[in-house]
């Protein structure tokens, strides 16, 4: 029974995980009632809160399908799962929470709604890690194949074998440069079947690649799951590999709609916050100002720096002058740097909406680099208001350690994936840098 069980749910895991999830809202929603109010509810009790709750069931389910939680690729990568369940669910709550007040559900405390929240955190946890292992019998890494060529192939391999939270381990490798020496039905074929693979890897993108594409066809149906190196790469690392940038590349992924709901959000937040930022800078000027007269920084408190904007447009933005007359830079002005002080004048710019808080990775004299280097479509990271914060240095990496083409890299998954869930991601990696900091 529990083998059909697994083999219905591994063919159909969007139904099965769609279904796991509103059980989840369910059982959450009647033990947070049992808690509340500390026994069993009477039905009054529990037909008074759930219609509010019942439409916001649907609303959930499409915040987890945004978020990726119903696509097969990345639940491979097990290890995202948790934090990607937790991000979800936060919006979730503010959701909820933006919803029973503005509309009017006073019927329904904040205190329940809190309560249920954290419940439902707990059983789609365990769900999403313990349960769901236990029905598809998950517990134990498929065996992979991975064929491709390429540094970023190799990197992929090395990270994810050494991950032991993801869903397969790579046990064979080919390498497309070779295409023309391999026996595809013995290198290949044979050795999918004697090692028992269930999942190849690979480079869809490469030239050669047609040559074995009608071998591997029929394994189809010997049920061994294809997934392309290029896709995988960027959902293990969270970042764009550089081979994979073509002009179609662009026009699938960067062809956005002007005016959607997630932009006018998002620009809202910025306005607000920029305003009650404007308002704190007010206040932060004048003591940067005595600081800096102690510490012998001379001058204007502010100076100018010349960055680009949306579109490639040269913006000019202000900052706190951090460095002596002689160019060193005091106590005063590293801690200024560190602290991220340094750049907090950048949010009057905000409210003009010249940048935003988040976005691709606003860095210093770019006009000038981007006239030299080359990396490929390098100018298109600024097609959106690039932002303070940053994808790329919301990972607990230092900037300074990291090579132009890797911060590019990051700012091309953040184009093609941004969100409210990875906006939350990066705010979430702020907020904890403060306290590192």
């Amino acid at each position: 029974m529990m083998k059909v069980l697994r083999d219905w749910a591994e063919n159909k895991t969007d139904v099965f995980l769609v279904v796991g999830d509103i059980v989840c809202f369910v059982v959450a929603f009647w033990l947070a009632l049992i808690i509340f109010v500390w026994g069993w509810p009477d039905q009054g009790l529990i037909y008074s809160y759930l219609p509010y709750f019942l439409p916001l069931f649907t609303i959930w389910l499409v915040v987890f399908f945004m978020a990726g939680l119903y696509n097969r690729q990345i639940l491979m990568l097990k290890y995202k799962v948790p934090a990607l369940v937790f991000y979800s669910t936060v919006i979730n709550f503010v959701i909820a929470g933006l919803s029973f007040y503005f509309l009017g559900f006073e019927a329904v405390p904040i205190f329940f709604v809190s309560i249920y929240f954290l419940v439902l955190l707990f059983f789609l946890y365990v769900w999403r890690t313990v349960g769901r292992d236990f029905v598809l019998g998950g517990r134990n890494r498929k065996k992979a194949m991975i064929i491709g060529t390429g540094s970023e192939v190799h990197e992929l391999k090395e990270d994810m074998n050494k991950n032991s939270k993801n869903g397969f381990i790579f046990v064979s490798s080919i390498d497309l440069k070779k295409i023309d020496v391999i026996d595809v039905q013995e290198d290949i074929i044979s050795l999918i079947y004697s090692e028992d693979i269930r999942v190849v890897g690979i480079d869809l993108q490469q030239k050669g690649v047609e040559k074995i594409l009608p071998h591997l066809y029929n394994l189809i149906f010997s049920k061994v799951r294809f997934v392309d190196v290029q896709r995988l790469y960027e959902e293990f690392f969270e970042r764009t590999p550089i081979s994979a940038l073509r002009y179609s590349w662009f026009l699938e992924n960067l062809s956005m709609s002007p005016h959607t709901p997630y932009d006018s959000i998002k620009r809202g937040f910025d306005v607000i916050l920029g305003i009650l930022s404007v308002s704190l800078l007010l206040f932060i000027h004048p003591l940067v100002f005595v600081a800096q007269r102690f510490s012998g920084i001379k001058g204007s408190a502010l100076i100018k720096k010349e960055y680009i904007g949306r579109n490639n447009n040269p913006i000019t933005l202000f900052k706190f002058r951090v460095s002596l007359p002689d160019g060193t830079v005091p106590s005063l002005g590293r801690f200024l740097q560190k602290s991220g002080i340094e750049r907090f004048p950048f949010v009057w710019s905000v409210v003009k909406g010249q940048i935003s808080f988040i976005g691709p990775y606003l860095k210093e004299n770019d006009l000038e680099f981007s006239k030299k280097s080359d990396l490929p479509f390098y100018t298109i990271r600024y097609i959106i208001r690039p932002g303070i914060w940053s994808w790329s240095g919301s990972e607990n990496f230092s900037l300074n350690n990291l090579s132009v083409s890797r911060i590019f890299s990051y700012d091309l998954y953040y184009l093609k994936n941004h969100s409210l869930v990875l906006d939350l991601r990066v705010l979430i990696a702020v907020f904890f840098s403060l306290f590192k900091k």
